[in-house]
């Protein structure tokens, strides 16, 4: 749970991230170390005053260089979230979080340092919505008399996600204009995890 958000649509904005940090952001600075480079640092109190960097992460991807914020202009960020905590990581202390998100939510794809693996996840499919036939008057928005629609349909029920729990299951579904013989098949695992497999025949005339 971040401490602060600050959502920069609701200041006034700034072009660079150094003048964002001290207008609006509290007790977030860009700092210099010996070396000259650049690094995000939280201002505590002075019991617990640090020269610790503070943790980054831009879009999701942790920045070890924060040098690479100046490349930013501060006009691409939409929010900044900022934990105002010290911790320890591993060996590393930080001084806290900072964590930047840019409107389009793209910074990753400019991130080319060797640290950084891009890896294609595979995301969870939208839930389907299978179709099934209806014939029945009563309902909403059906024509009261269906007798002049034709109806070819070969395949007349697919319940690809069909969880049996009780001992008994009706099934309903309406045949189709095609007439001759169909198939029931029914595959599936049972609570133990043994495949099961079904097949019927039934006539239509």
């Amino acid at each position: 749970k971040f401490t602060r958000t600050y959502d920069l649509d609701d200041y006034t904005r700034f072009s660079s991230i150094k003048e964002t940090l001290i207008e609006i952001v509290e007790h977030v600075r860009l700092r210099k170390n010996k070396d000259e480079k650049q690094f995000i640092h939280i201002i505590h109190e002075a019991k617990m005053q640090s020269n610790s960097p503070a943790m980054v992460i831009v879009d999701g991807v942790f920045l070890k260089d924060h040098n690479k914020l100046t490349n930013i202009s501060a006009r691409k960020i939409k929010r900044i979230n900022v934990l105002y905590h010290p911790f320890v990581l591993g060996s590393q202390m930080f001084s806290g979080l900072v964590v930047f998100e840019t409107i389009n939510g793209d910074f990753q794809n400019f991130v080319k340092d060797d640290y950084v693996s891009k890896i294609e996840m595979i995301t969870p499919l939208a839930k389907k919505k299978y179709f099934k036939q209806i014939y029945n008057t009563n309902n909403a928005g059906l024509p009261d008399s269906v007798d002049r629609i034709p109806d070819h349909r070969h395949q007349l029920l697919w319940l690809p996600d069909l969880k049996l729990e009780n001992k008994e299951t009706t099934l309903d579904f309406f045949t189709s204009d095609v007439s001759g013989d169909f198939e029931i098949s029914l595959e599936g695992f049972s609570s133990k995890g043994i495949p099961i497999s079904i097949l019927e025949k039934f006539s239509v005339n």
